[in-house]
C-alpha cells in the first residue's frame, strides 16, 4: 500500500525547479522544467512542439506528455531514487530560497557549469598551473619595466575604469594587437571548452590595483550594458594572478545571483580557478583596504613573495605597491549581430 501511495505521490509531484536549458527539447515553462531522470531521452516533445509548447494551450499539452512519459519510465528508477528526487523537491517548495539556490563551483561536466551559468549567472572553471604560470610571469615583466622580463614586440595600454564603477586605484592594461590577444588564447580556450565553441575571445588585459577600494567607490555594474545585448550571448572570466589566495573577505567578487533576487554572493578568488559570469550579471569587486594585501608572516602570510613568479609585481618604482592583479577575458557569441 505505501509503495503504490508513493509512487503516486511522486508522479504527482514530478516537477523540479532546474536551469530552463536541462532538457534540450521541453520549453513548456519559462523557468520549470519536467526533470524524469531520464531527460531528454524520455521526453516526448520533438522540436516542432517544442516550440508550440511556447502557449498556454503548448504548456498544458506539453507538461501531459511529460508527465505520462514520467509515469512510464518511473517503474525504471529504483525507489530509494525516487525518494531523494521526492525529497529534493518537497527542500525546493519548503526551504528559504537561499538555502536552496544553486552555488557555483567548480563542476565535473560542461553540463552543470552551464546550469551554474543559466540559473545563477556565474560558473567556475579550472585553469591549468602551466597557463598562469606564464601570464603572472608576464604581467609581473610587464609592470616591472617590460613583458616576460624583457622588452618584446607585445603591447598593452594602461586606462583607468570605463565608469564610475570603479576606484581610481585600479588600471585596465590591455592587449592592443594580436600577437599580444595571442598571449591569453591558451587560458581562453580553457574556458571556451565549457563556455561553448561558438564564443570568441573579443578581449583580454590584466587588472591592477595599486591600493584600496573603499565600498562607495565599489559600484554594481554590467560588463554588457546596452539593451541590444541580451543574456548568454557575452561573458567575462576573471581568475587571480597576484596573490595566488585572496583573503575571504577582500578584493574578491561579489554579483548579484539570478536565482536569489535582491541577494549578494560572492566567489572567492582560488588559484587555479577563473570565475565565468554572463555579461548581464550585476557585480562588483569586493571592497578592501590596502593592508589586506601587505606580506605577512609565514603563520598568517597572504602574499607569498618568495615565491619567483610573484617578485615582479613588488619590484615597482616606488611609491607604488602592487595590492592585486587579475587576468581579465571577454567573450562574444560568435553568430550574434548587434
Amino acid at each position: 500500500f505505501w509503495l503504490k501511495f508513493l509512487s503516486k505521490l511522486w508522479c504527482s509531484f514530478h516537477v523540479a525547479t532546474l536551469a530552463p536549458t536541462s532538457c534540450s527539447k521541453c520549453m513548456m515553462l519559462p523557468s520549470f522544467v519536467m526533470h524524469l531522470a531520464v531527460l531528454p531521452s524520455r521526453c516526448p516533445l520533438d522540436r516542432s512542439s517544442a516550440y508550440n509548447a511556447v502557449s498556454s494551450a503548448g504548456r498544458v499539452s506539453g507538461m501531459v506528455a511529460c508527465l505520462a512519459s514520467a509515469r512510464s519510465a518511473a517503474h525504471k528508477t529504483s525507489l530509494l531514487g525516487h525518494f531523494g528526487l521526492l525529497f529534493k523537491v518537497l527542500a525546493l517548495k519548503l526551504l528559504p530560497q537561499r538555502l536552496t539556490r544553486r552555488r557555483p563551483r567548480s563542476r565535473s561536466t560542461v553540463l552543470e557549469f552551464r546550469r551554474d551559468v543559466g540559473t545563477v549567472g556565474l560558473g567556475v572553471v579550472q585553469l591549468s598551473e602551466d597557463t598562469l604560470a606564464g601570464l603572472r610571469a608576464i604581467a609581473a615583466g610587464m609592470l616591472s619595466g617590460g613583458v616576460g622580463g624583457s622588452k618584446t614586440s607585445h603591447s598593452f595600454r594602461s586606462t583607468g575604469g570605463l565608469n564610475g564603477a570603479f576606484p581610481s586605484t585600479m588600471s585596465w592594461h590591455w592587449a592592443t594587437d594580436p600577437q599580444s590577444l595571442e598571449l591569453f588564447q591558451p587560458a581562453a580556450h580553457q574556458v571556451m571548452e565549457s563556455l561553448g565553441a561558438d564564443f570568441e575571445l573579443v578581449a583580454a588585459s590584466f587588472v591592477v590595483a595599486d591600493g584600496g577600494c573603499r565600498s562607495e567607490e565599489a559600484k554594481f555594474h554590467l560588463d554588457f550594458g546596452p539593451p541590444s545585448i541580451p543574456q548568454r550571448v557575452a561573458a567575462t572570466a576573471l581568475a587571480p594572478l597576484y596573490p595566488r589566495e585572496f583573503p575571504k573577505k577582500s578584493g574578491n567578487l561579489e554579483y548579484k545571483p539570478w536565482d536569489d533576487k535582491g541577494s549578494v554572493a560572492v566567489h572567492l578568488y582560488r588559484a587555479g580557478e577563473a570565475a565565468v559570469f554572463d555579461g548581464k550579471l550585476s557585480h562588483r569587486t569586493q571592497p578592501f583596504a590596502k593592508e589586506a594585501f601587505e606580506p605577512r608572516s609565514s603563520s598568517g602570510a597572504v602574499v607569498d613573495d618568495e615565491h619567483p613568479a610573484l617578485q615582479g609585481f613588488r619590484r615597482r618604482p616606488p611609491p607604488t605597491t602592487t595590492s592585486l592583479c587579475l587576468m581579465s577575458w571577454h567573450f562574444f557569441h560568435a553568430h550574434f549581430g548587434l
